[in-house]
């Protein structure tokens, strides 16, 4: 308020010092407690008093560690149990089977003439035992040796026009007794034939002179001729008929012995169709026997050439061709190893060549052997 002195003029009064300041500390002050106020209630959830009556602050942001107050006496302290999973067992592997090795020996061709068959088991069992070595080894009988006779009485056509079946008119039915005695394999000596190209010119191999001659002086029947085919064929269905469980051809391809350029070449000896030749003429056997459970093993002698080459070109012979008709292969390997034929068998389409790929030995082995073995007619 102005006040007016006696000039006619108000005096002025500045603003005071003192209360501006007093006003700034109770700004101050008003933030303070507003601070404390909130720090107190934010402080409080964090209150702990301790059992002496002390006040204290647990802050989390201060990390500080809590004592664990002692167990109790009267308080067990379960135990801590470790499971540990068990290991899941694994499958023992099943051990391979043991192969089944052949074992075979043929029969002097005494034995089975004149009843000798019959008597071979009459007397209450077979002792081979002079014939095998003493191994338990299979009889191998002689049904159609390289002479061309046949051991038993045929009803083909060529085998009783040449005068080759058996005349013993007892000796079928002694061979099929034979054969549900006990395990019989049959040796059929296919084209190597020395009554049948010398009967019949037409089922020869021939020179410019004649019939051609191999080692020992024997005769040969053509390959390339069907009537000679058919013959073999159904030489070995009838020995099926027979009860026979092993059918073993021989000789059952083109001859690779002997002076081969003096056979005449055209229709009876063509070098150019061999393996499609032979190659068929085991199909046809293989059809002939059978194929059914009842039906028995056919079994094809090869040479070492055609094991390592996988064809033998004297022969016509070829692997692909033996493993696709035949059930064993019998070869003889003048001290070879046969595992060293074992991967190309396998691949030609033979199973278990370990068991299948037959060893022709000279004589029946003293002792076992790991591999198949058989003593053929010589």
């Amino acid at each position: 308020m102005r006040r007016r002195n006696h000039y006619g003029y108000g005096a002025y009064r500045g603003k005071s010092k003192l209360r501006t300041f007093l006003k700034f500390v109770i700004a101050v002050l008003a933030v303070v407690l507003v601070l404390l106020v909130g720090t107190f209630f934010f402080l409080q959830r964090y209150m702990v008093v301790s059992s002496t009556g002390g006040i204290y602050f647990d802050l989390p942001f201060l990390n500080r560690e809590e004592e664990s107050p002692p167990p109790s006496e009267t308080e067990e302290t379960p135990s801590i149990v470790v499971v540990s999973p068990s290991p899941t067992p694994e499958p023992t592997p099943s051990p391979e089977p043991e192969p089944v090795y052949t074992r075979a020996v043929a029969l002097p061709d005494s034995l089975i003439a004149g009843g000798g068959v019959q008597n071979l088991y009459a007397a209450g069992g077979l002792d081979l035992t002079a014939y095998t070595g003493g191994s338990d080894a299979a009889p191998i009988l002689t049904m159609k040796g390289i002479d061309g006779l046949l051991g038993y009485t045929s009803a083909q056509t060529v085998a009783q026009s040449v005068g080759a079946s058996s005349a013993d008119t007892a000796r079928n039915g002694d061979l099929t007794a034979l054969c549900s005695a006990m395990d019989t394999a049959a040796y059929v000596s296919c084209f190597r034939d020395n009554t049948a190209p010398y009967q019949n010119n037409q089922l020869a191999l021939r020179t410019s002179i004649g019939n051609w001659r191999g080692p020992g002086e024997i005769r040969w029947m053509t390959p390339e001729n069907a009537d000679v085919r058919a013959y073999l064929a159904g030489v070995c269905s009838e020995l099926a008929g027979l009860g026979f469980d092993e059918i073993i051809l021989d000789y059952a391809a083109f001859p690779t012995e002997g002076d081969l350029s003096l056979i005449l070449t055209g229709d009876r000896y063509n070098p150019d169709t061999f393996s499609q030749t032979v190659d068929a003429f085991y199909q046809q056997v293989r059809q002939a026997i059978g194929t059914g459970e009842n039906a028995p093993l056919l079994s094809i002698v090869t040479d070492k050439t055609t094991l390592a080459q996988g064809s033998n070109p004297l022969s016509g012979q070829t692997l692909s061709g033996l493993c696709a008709a035949a059930d064993r292969l019998y070869v003889k390997l003048d001290g070879g190893d046969p595992a060293d034929y074992y991967p190309a068998l396998r691949e030609a389409g033979m199973e278990n060549p370990e068991e299948n790929l037959v060893v022709i030995l000279d004589q029946a082995p003293i002792g076992d052997l790991p591999y198949s073995w058989a003593v053929l007619p010589q």
